[in-house]
């Protein structure tokens, strides 16, 4: 027990020092150093293997490999619909690693606290930082928003249709409501206008990233990792946009050739949400659940 506590100690305080450092970087630069995610992975597992041979058990490297490809694939998908960076991902593999699942308290396990932690704290993270962009390019998203509302009015009356049918059937069958009150009634047409509030409300965000999250930069000025955000072609040959996930070094090799020969200008780069630090915060609200060994 006193060997699990000390390791324990040991690997938690790795994964501050790591999301510290990751949060500042992804927050100054947009980039998390691959150093940490795999000395997470590689720190995480060793130390769990090197414990488990002096404890003689070895579930405890079973419960890091297995936090690991749990994260493993949960990083994936996160990674290929679009929503974080390499980068993000392969910490938060790191940290399960790090971390491990508990099997003996499966639903009060440290991985799984912290995995509810961070759905949250990155849900209520993004929304603060899509509020901040939009009162930072308030006039940009203003426009942009009623250009968008312009351009999708079939689909907005859709919506429209929708939620004033569903308002209808609130109003003609109000007599079978169970709880046959104005209360009740009030909350049951406010319900049927949330596709329309919904709608609007997707198309808001949209204005805001199409305003905020694209820039252009030199070839030059182009990182391992950064989303292209429009298709590119020299002589009608593909050489790098959106279905990249993320440009690599060697096309970006390549770009710094044809930008030296003219054959390119400036690129433009989408940039997302700096999702570390909301790792962070999933981390110490883990921590203050009552998982600290």
């Amino acid at each position: 027990l006193v060997h699990r506590m000390v390791m324990e100690l040991i690997l938690y305080s790795l994964i501050f020092i790591a999301l510290g450092i990751g949060s500042y970087t992804d927050l100054k630069t947009r980039e998390v150093p691959d150093y940490l995610s795999y000395g997470l992975i590689f720190s995480g597992l060793g130390l769990r293997l090197l414990y488990s041979a002096i404890t003689l058990d070895t579930s405890i490297f079973i419960e890091g490999f297995v936090g690991f490809i749990l994260f493993v694939m949960f990083g994936y998908i996160m990674y290929y619909s679009g929503q974080w960076g390499g980068g993000d991902s392969k910490l938060l593999m790191g940290i399960g690693a790090v971390m491990g699942l508990d099997f003996n308290f499966f639903l009060k396990s440290t991985l799984v606290l912290f995995f509810v932690s961070v759905l949250f704290a990155g849900a209520v993270y993004g929304m603060i930082w899509i509020g901040c962009l939009a009162i930072k390019h308030r006039v940009l998203a203003a426009q942009e928003f009623r250009k968008l509302i312009k351009n999708h009015k079939k689909g907005r009356n859709i919506v429209l249709i929708i939620s004033a049918l569903a308002a209808l059937a609130v109003i003609i069958w109000r007599p079978l409501v169970t709880l046959f009150s104005i209360p009740a009634t009030i909350i049951l047409l406010l319900a049927a206008m949330l596709p329309l509030a919904f709608w609007y409300l997707a198309h808001g965000v949209k204005a805001i990233e199409n305003v905020a999250f694209y820039k252009t930069v030199d070839p030059d000025q182009l990182t391992e990792g950064d989303w292209i955000a429009n298709d590119i072609y020299i002589n009608d040959q593909w050489i790098t946009g959106p279905s990249d996930l993320g440009i690599t070094n060697a096309k970006i090799k390549k770009m710094k050739g044809y930008f030296a020969q003219g054959k390119v200008g400036k690129v433009k780069i989408k940039e997302g949400i700096p999702f570390v630090p909301s790792f962070l915060l999933g981390f110490i609200a883990t921590l203050l659940m009552g998982s600290w060994p």
